[in-house]
């Protein structure tokens, strides 16, 4: 892996646990190993730049998660999986680490642009799997708003009970 792809990898990873704020260049440059130049030299806005890419690259990776499961899974099993895919991050003993996304969500401007599209990414990828409802677009913007907050309230507790009761009361929603 070469800078550009460490700088974006801890990025990432320093986001979800302090998020971008408590996040600073020599934090990302420690945890990446990269130097100096390799930062502008790859993110010629510094930090901002390699923000936005770090939440570009994280939205994507959630959004081929979310089509491999709904590819082969109803919508209720594809939010089951999804959920099972946060349970090591927000179980007791995991890193309690929040959504990339979420932590983009209220950063400066162009952060936030790049979480906005993110989110909608991943809005358009369940809306295909959600083509036989009434309003497909609609109720996957629901289920993506549903599972952030519920990400997040997990991480708050300590505990995997909010985002299994969204869990719960999607699946009785989605199409089975």
């Amino acid at each position: 892996m070469g800078p550009r792809e460490r700088l974006i990898s801890s990025t990432i990873t320093l986001i979800r646990t302090r998020g971008v704020a408590a996040t600073g260049v020599a934090d990302l440059l420690a945890h990446s190993g990269a130097a100096r130049g390799s930062l502008y030299q790859h993110f010629p806005g510094g930090k901002t730049d390699l923000v936005v890419a770090a939440t570009e690259a994280a939205g994507d990776y959630v959004r081929r998660l979310i089509e491999r499961v709904t590819a082969d899974r109803s919508p209720a099993e594809a939010v089951a999986a999804l959920v099972e895919w946060w349970r090591p991050a927000l179980s007791d003993g995991g890193d309690g680490a929040s959504c990339p996304i979420a932590a983009a969500a209220v950063a400066e401007a162009p952060v936030r642009a790049a979480a906005a599209a993110a989110f909608a990414t991943w809005e358009a990828a369940l809306a295909r799997a959600l083509h036989g409802t009434a309003d497909p677009d609609s109720l996957a913007a629901f289920v993506v708003a549903a599972l952030e907050g519920a990400v997040l309230q997990s991480q708050a507790a300590g505990s995997m009970r909010p985002l299994e009761n969204a869990r719960d009361n999607l699946m009785r929603l989605l199409p089975s």
